[in-house]
Protein backbone atom coordinates (compact mmCIF):
# COMPACT_ATOMS: atom_id res chain seq x y z
CA UNK A 1 0.00 0.00 0.00
CA UNK A 2 1.35 3.47 -0.73
CA UNK A 3 2.53 5.87 1.76
CA UNK A 4 -0.19 8.23 1.72
CA UNK A 5 -2.82 5.97 1.40
CA UNK A 6 -1.59 4.42 4.58
CA UNK A 7 -1.15 7.90 6.54
CA UNK A 8 -4.73 8.96 5.42
CA UNK A 9 -5.84 6.11 7.80
CA UNK A 10 -3.99 8.17 10.70
CA UNK A 11 -4.26 11.61 10.14
CA UNK A 12 -7.92 12.00 11.42
CA UNK A 13 -6.29 10.40 15.03
CA UNK A 14 -4.08 12.77 14.93
CA UNK A 15 -3.91 15.96 16.76
CA UNK A 16 -4.38 19.43 15.34
CA UNK A 17 -1.02 20.57 16.85
CA UNK A 18 0.88 17.20 15.16
CA UNK A 19 -0.81 17.56 11.89
CA UNK A 20 0.66 21.38 11.86
CA UNK A 21 3.94 20.39 12.46
CA UNK A 22 4.12 17.37 9.95
CA UNK A 23 2.44 19.42 7.21
CA UNK A 24 3.37 22.81 7.56
CA UNK A 25 2.17 26.19 5.50
CA UNK A 26 4.82 26.44 3.50
CA UNK A 27 3.48 22.22 2.45
CA UNK A 28 -0.15 21.62 3.45
CA UNK A 29 -2.20 18.54 3.53
CA UNK A 30 -3.88 19.69 0.45
CA UNK A 31 -0.82 18.99 -1.69
CA UNK A 32 0.56 15.98 -0.39
CA UNK A 33 -3.01 14.44 -1.33
CA UNK A 34 -3.27 15.73 -4.52
CA UNK A 35 -0.01 15.12 -5.47
CA UNK A 36 1.07 11.97 -3.30
CA UNK A 37 1.93 9.41 -6.52
CA UNK A 38 4.05 12.00 -7.92
CA UNK A 39 5.55 13.00 -4.37
CA UNK A 40 6.63 9.21 -3.77
CA UNK A 41 8.11 8.53 -6.52
CA UNK A 42 10.86 11.56 -6.16
CA UNK A 43 14.45 11.56 -5.55
CA UNK A 44 13.95 13.50 -2.31
CA UNK A 45 16.60 11.57 -0.04
CA UNK A 46 19.07 11.72 -2.85
CA UNK A 47 19.29 15.81 -2.92
CA UNK A 48 21.87 17.61 -0.69
CA UNK A 49 20.35 20.78 0.89
CA UNK A 50 23.54 21.98 1.69
CA UNK A 51 24.88 21.33 -2.06
CA UNK A 52 24.53 24.30 -3.94
CA UNK A 53 25.39 22.36 -7.58
CA UNK A 54 21.99 20.19 -7.04
CA UNK A 55 20.12 23.68 -6.42
CA UNK A 56 18.96 23.05 -10.07
CA UNK A 57 17.19 19.51 -9.18
CA UNK A 58 15.55 21.43 -6.63
CA UNK A 59 14.66 23.86 -8.92
CA UNK A 60 13.57 21.67 -11.56
CA UNK A 61 11.19 19.25 -8.54
CA UNK A 62 9.58 22.87 -7.26
CA UNK A 63 8.37 23.95 -10.58
CA UNK A 64 6.94 20.67 -11.41
CA UNK A 65 5.07 20.96 -8.40
CA UNK A 66 3.27 24.51 -9.38
CA UNK A 67 3.12 22.60 -12.82
CA UNK A 68 0.84 19.41 -11.67
CA UNK A 69 -0.73 21.58 -9.02
CA UNK A 70 -2.05 24.04 -12.07
CA UNK A 71 -3.24 20.79 -14.23
CA UNK A 72 -4.94 19.65 -11.46
CA UNK A 73 -7.37 22.98 -11.34
CA UNK A 74 -7.81 22.93 -14.25
CA UNK A 75 -9.08 19.67 -14.38
CA UNK A 76 -11.23 20.23 -11.34
CA UNK A 77 -15.47 20.60 -11.69
CA UNK A 78 -15.54 22.33 -8.06
CA UNK A 79 -15.11 26.16 -8.35
CA UNK A 80 -13.84 26.76 -4.97
CA UNK A 81 -11.48 23.31 -5.38
CA UNK A 82 -10.24 24.96 -8.14
CA UNK A 83 -9.61 28.33 -6.84
CA UNK A 84 -7.82 26.97 -3.87
CA UNK A 85 -5.61 24.68 -5.89
CA UNK A 86 -4.55 27.55 -8.00
CA UNK A 87 -3.94 28.83 -5.03
CA UNK A 88 -1.78 26.50 -3.91
CA UNK A 89 0.26 26.56 -6.86
CA UNK A 90 0.58 30.44 -6.70
CA UNK A 91 2.30 29.81 -3.31
CA UNK A 92 4.89 27.12 -4.53
CA UNK A 93 5.97 29.15 -7.15
CA UNK A 94 7.69 31.24 -4.47
CA UNK A 95 8.67 29.06 -1.88
CA UNK A 96 13.03 28.52 -2.23
CA UNK A 97 13.71 25.07 -4.28
CA UNK A 98 15.98 23.94 -1.71
CA UNK A 99 13.78 24.89 1.14
CA UNK A 100 10.70 23.38 -0.16
CA UNK A 101 13.21 19.78 -1.33
CA UNK A 102 14.49 19.85 3.08
CA UNK A 103 10.60 20.07 4.20
CA UNK A 104 8.89 17.30 1.57
CA UNK A 105 11.86 14.82 2.86
CA UNK A 106 11.29 15.96 6.49
CA UNK A 107 7.54 14.91 5.63
CA UNK A 108 7.67 11.65 4.23
CA UNK A 109 10.46 10.77 6.90
CA UNK A 110 7.92 11.45 9.82
CA UNK A 111 5.23 10.48 7.77
CA UNK A 112 7.27 6.60 7.97
CA UNK A 113 8.08 7.30 11.75
CA UNK A 114 4.09 7.51 12.67
CA UNK A 115 3.57 4.09 9.93
CA UNK A 116 6.36 2.27 11.63
CA UNK A 117 4.52 2.67 15.11
CA UNK A 118 1.34 1.47 14.11
CA UNK A 119 2.93 -1.70 11.97
CA UNK A 120 0.28 -3.87 14.08
CA UNK A 121 -2.75 -1.80 12.44
CA UNK A 122 -2.02 -1.05 9.20
CA UNK A 123 -1.85 -4.39 7.56
CA UNK A 124 -5.15 -5.47 9.00
CA UNK A 125 -6.99 -2.18 6.95
CA UNK A 126 -7.64 -3.25 2.92
CA UNK A 127 -9.62 -0.14 1.56
CA UNK A 128 -12.12 -0.93 -1.30
CA UNK A 129 -12.08 0.15 -4.60
CA UNK A 130 -13.92 2.93 -5.64
CA UNK A 131 -16.78 2.25 -7.84
CA UNK A 132 -16.95 5.02 -9.36
CA UNK A 133 -16.74 8.87 -9.03
CA UNK A 134 -18.01 10.00 -6.01
CA UNK A 135 -20.58 12.73 -6.04
CA UNK A 136 -18.71 15.16 -3.35
CA UNK A 137 -15.44 16.44 -3.22
CA UNK A 138 -12.87 15.67 -1.06
CA UNK A 139 -11.43 17.36 1.70
CA UNK A 140 -8.30 18.54 2.73
CA UNK A 141 -7.36 14.77 4.29
CA UNK A 142 -8.83 13.11 1.49
CA UNK A 143 -11.86 11.05 3.08
CA UNK A 144 -15.28 11.07 1.13
CA UNK A 145 -16.79 14.26 2.50
CA UNK A 146 -20.80 13.46 4.25
CA UNK A 147 -23.84 14.64 3.01
CA UNK A 148 -23.50 18.50 3.07
CA UNK A 149 -26.77 20.09 5.02
CA UNK A 150 -29.56 22.21 3.27
CA UNK A 151 -28.16 26.09 3.57
CA UNK A 152 -24.32 25.41 2.74
CA UNK A 153 -24.88 26.69 -0.96
CA UNK A 154 -25.51 29.94 0.77
CA UNK A 155 -21.94 29.39 2.31
CA UNK A 156 -20.04 27.94 -0.47
CA UNK A 157 -21.45 31.63 -2.71
CA UNK A 158 -20.03 33.43 0.26
CA UNK A 159 -16.33 32.07 0.40
CA UNK A 160 -16.40 32.26 -3.56
CA UNK A 161 -17.14 36.28 -3.08
CA UNK A 162 -14.50 36.73 -0.32
CA UNK A 163 -11.79 35.27 -2.75
CA UNK A 164 -13.05 37.47 -6.04
CA UNK A 165 -12.70 40.58 -3.05
CA UNK A 166 -9.26 39.34 -2.42
CA UNK A 167 -8.30 39.00 -5.97
CA UNK A 168 -9.57 42.41 -7.12
CA UNK A 169 -7.83 43.98 -4.37
CA UNK A 170 -4.15 41.95 -5.75
CA UNK A 171 -5.31 43.71 -8.92
CA UNK A 172 -6.01 46.43 -7.79
CA UNK A 173 -2.49 46.93 -5.69
CA UNK A 174 -1.14 46.11 -8.71
CA UNK A 175 -2.58 48.35 -11.46
CA UNK A 176 -1.98 51.29 -8.37
CA UNK A 177 2.03 50.06 -8.67
CA UNK A 178 2.04 50.42 -12.19
CA UNK A 179 0.14 53.44 -12.59
CA UNK A 180 2.72 54.68 -10.15
CA UNK A 181 5.54 53.59 -11.83
CA UNK A 182 4.26 55.01 -15.54
CA UNK A 183 3.92 58.43 -14.07
CA UNK A 184 7.16 58.52 -12.46
CA UNK A 185 8.94 57.92 -15.36
CA UNK A 186 6.33 60.17 -17.38
CA UNK A 187 7.69 63.22 -15.16
CA UNK A 188 11.12 62.93 -16.63
CA UNK A 189 11.33 64.84 -20.16
CA UNK A 190 13.12 63.11 -22.10
CA UNK A 191 17.02 64.83 -23.58
CA UNK A 192 16.41 64.25 -27.29
CA UNK A 193 13.25 66.12 -27.01
CA UNK A 194 14.14 69.56 -28.59
CA UNK A 195 10.73 70.71 -30.01
CA UNK A 196 7.38 72.38 -28.33
CA UNK A 197 5.76 69.31 -30.26
CA UNK A 198 4.30 66.54 -28.39
CA UNK A 199 6.20 63.18 -28.56
CA UNK A 200 4.36 60.40 -30.12
CA UNK A 201 5.97 57.94 -27.07
CA UNK A 202 4.64 60.16 -24.41
CA UNK A 203 1.08 60.61 -25.66
CA UNK A 204 1.36 56.90 -26.02
CA UNK A 205 2.56 56.51 -22.05
CA UNK A 206 0.11 59.15 -20.99
CA UNK A 207 -2.80 56.86 -23.01
CA UNK A 208 -1.77 53.84 -21.33
CA UNK A 209 -1.84 55.55 -17.74
CA UNK A 210 -5.52 56.34 -18.75
CA UNK A 211 -6.17 53.21 -19.36
CA UNK A 212 -4.63 51.80 -16.33
CA UNK A 213 -6.93 54.10 -14.08
CA UNK A 214 -9.92 53.44 -16.12
CA UNK A 215 -9.42 49.96 -14.75
CA UNK A 216 -8.57 50.42 -10.87
CA UNK A 217 -11.93 52.61 -11.37
CA UNK A 218 -13.57 49.58 -12.71
CA UNK A 219 -12.12 46.99 -10.66
CA UNK A 220 -13.00 49.68 -7.58
CA UNK A 221 -17.24 49.68 -8.21
CA UNK A 222 -17.01 45.75 -8.89
CA UNK A 223 -15.40 45.03 -5.62
CA UNK A 224 -17.78 47.68 -4.08
CA UNK A 225 -20.42 45.57 -5.79
CA UNK A 226 -19.17 42.17 -4.09
CA UNK A 227 -18.70 43.53 -0.75
CA UNK A 228 -22.34 44.25 -0.67
CA UNK A 229 -23.47 41.32 -2.06
CA UNK A 230 -20.97 39.38 0.47
CA UNK A 231 -23.20 40.93 3.21
CA UNK A 232 -26.30 40.43 1.73
CA UNK A 233 -24.91 36.78 1.47
CA UNK A 234 -23.48 37.12 5.46
CA UNK A 235 -26.87 37.89 6.31
CA UNK A 236 -28.91 34.84 4.85
CA UNK A 237 -26.03 32.33 6.38
CA UNK A 238 -26.76 33.83 9.73
CA UNK A 239 -31.20 34.10 9.12
CA UNK A 240 -30.81 30.38 7.98
CA UNK A 241 -28.63 29.17 11.17
CA UNK A 242 -30.89 31.14 13.15
CA UNK A 243 -33.57 29.45 12.08
CA UNK A 244 -31.70 25.79 12.13
CA UNK A 245 -31.00 26.62 15.84
CA UNK A 246 -34.61 27.55 16.76
CA UNK A 247 -35.21 24.56 14.55
CA UNK A 248 -33.09 22.31 16.18
CA UNK A 249 -33.97 23.39 20.16
CA UNK A 250 -37.32 22.81 19.07
CA UNK A 251 -36.93 19.32 18.04
CA UNK A 252 -34.79 18.47 21.50
CA UNK A 253 -37.82 19.95 23.33
CA UNK A 254 -40.38 17.58 21.35
CA UNK A 255 -37.54 14.55 22.10
CA UNK A 256 -38.56 14.89 25.89
CA UNK A 257 -42.10 13.88 25.32
CA UNK A 258 -41.27 11.15 22.62
CA UNK A 259 -40.77 12.90 19.55
CA UNK A 260 -38.11 11.93 16.94
CA UNK A 261 -34.69 13.87 17.69
CA UNK A 262 -31.55 13.72 15.58
CA UNK A 263 -28.45 13.88 18.23
CA UNK A 264 -25.78 14.67 15.57
CA UNK A 265 -24.41 18.02 15.98
CA UNK A 266 -22.47 17.90 13.07
CA UNK A 267 -24.80 20.01 10.56
CA UNK A 268 -24.78 22.78 13.38
CA UNK A 269 -20.74 22.86 13.44
CA UNK A 270 -20.03 22.92 10.10
CA UNK A 271 -22.57 24.89 9.05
Amino acid sequence: MAQWEQMKLLVQQLSNQVLNELYPALFPMDVRHYLAKWIEEQPWEGLDVDNLEQERQAQILRDQIVVLLMEQANQHQNVLERLRLQDFSRKMSMVVPMTLVQTVRDMLRKERQFLSMTASVIPHYHPTPSQGPSPSPRPSNGMPTPTRPEGTQDMDNLVLKVLEIRDYRQNMHQLQEEVNWERQNDSMPSPLQTSCEPDPKQLEKQKHIQTLEYKYRDFGKKRVQLLQETIGNLQECQKRLIQRTKDWRWEQHQATIGGPFDENLGPLQTW
